[in-house]
């Protein structure tokens, strides 16, 4: 599908009214979500332009992703969806088509940026709109989304934090110490995830906009230099975040690691000790088991209850050794 923005206005106008429209005169918004094979054809001839197809979008060389062609500027950038539902972030190619007159955008998946800035666009535009305002302000969107990603990840973190170093895992029992250990491990696993790829968006944001500040000048839009200088800023400053971030959660997988260590250790113990435990009256039954004719011990009424007693004894003594220890 595709929507039609007049920038005037900031109002969606209907297919069978572009007709009377010239693309290349008009200061319009394209907006191609989802579009058919067909629906690409038609804006190839509508437009004049050759539009990158979906792998195409998804090369990860500059040139692939930044170059001119027929007097219009195409920057693909790496834009995240299903932010809202952590372990299920997924990261899509957005190509942006600028000309002076009219600004493309093609994208296969729903970016919560787009939506808000589409909510708000009516207020973004007005006579002195141009493509290149809603590109800087669709990158501002989608730039301030990545940032409450982050703070959602810090938070997240915080919260991990605060339960890996909480003393009651010591009152918990060892299955349910398992189950909760498990958990942790897949929450900082899915912050990991996110923060990769919310630096791969800010990584290829920040290629898109260097390039577009290197050809702001020839569109005309001079004013529009230090907004887009502003957003290199924030995009830096998220960037150093980012590593932060990550650098706090590999200490915490560090930690949960640690913990699920010590945890099998425990249980290793456990089974060690038991098996030490148990070692010296198997030692004795194993003797009084022996098929020699003289074992006097056999032969009298006494001998059954001491080899019993003499097996507790033998189990009762490592026990206590070990509990002074502080091994057990």
């Amino acid at each position: 599908m595709f929507t039609i923005y007049e920038l005037s206005t900031g109002t969606a106008i209907a297919d069978d009214r572009f007709g009377d429209r010239d693309p290349k005169n008009e200061v319009l918004w394209i907006d191609l979500f989802q579009p058919t094979e067909n629906e690409i054809e038609l804006w190839n001839d509508r437009l004049e332009l050759d539009l990158p197809t979906r792998p195409e979008m998804e090369e990860i060389e500059s040139t692939s992703r930044l170059y001119m062609e027929d007097h219009a500027l195409f920057m693909t950038a790496t834009v995240l969806s299903n932010t809202d539902r952590p372990g299920e972030i997924r990261s899509s190619p957005v190509t942006f088509i600028l000309r002076e007159k009219t600004l493309v955008t093609l994208r296969f998946v729903d970016n919560q940026p787009f939506r808000m800035f589409i909510r708000n666009l009516k207020r973004k535009t007005g006579p002195k709109c141009t493509p290149a305002h809603i590109l800087s302000g669709l990158v501002d969107s989608i730039v301030d989304r990545l940032a409450d990603i982050l703070e959602r990840v810090g938070a997240g973190c915080d919260q991990l934090s605060s339960e890996v170093f909480s003393t009651e895992g010591d009152k918990r029992k060892a299955s349910q110490n398992s189950v909760v250990l498990k958990e942790l491990l897949r929450r900082t696993g899915h912050n990991g995830e996110t923060i990769a790829k919310t630096r791969e968006s800010l990584m290829t944001i920040n290629r898109l906009i260097v390039y577009f500040l290197e050809s702001i000048k020839s569109l005309g839009v001079d004013s529009l230099i230090s907004h887009v200088k502003g957003i290199g800023r924030d995009i830096q400053s998220l960037s150093d975040h980012a590593t932060f971030l990550d650098a706090k959660v590999a200490f915490l997988l560090d930690a949960v690691l640690g913990l699920i260590s010590i945890e099998q250790n425990q249980i290793i113990k456990i089974f060690s000790i038991a098996a030490v435990i148990f070692l010296p009256p198997t030692v004795v039954a194993s003797v009084y088991g022996m098929n020699f004719q003289i074992m006097p011990e056999l032969n009298q009424d006494w001998g059954y209850p001491f080899a019993l007693a003499l097996m507790m004894t033998s189990a009762i003594l490592p026990f206590l050794y070990f509990r002074r220890k502080g091994w057990i």
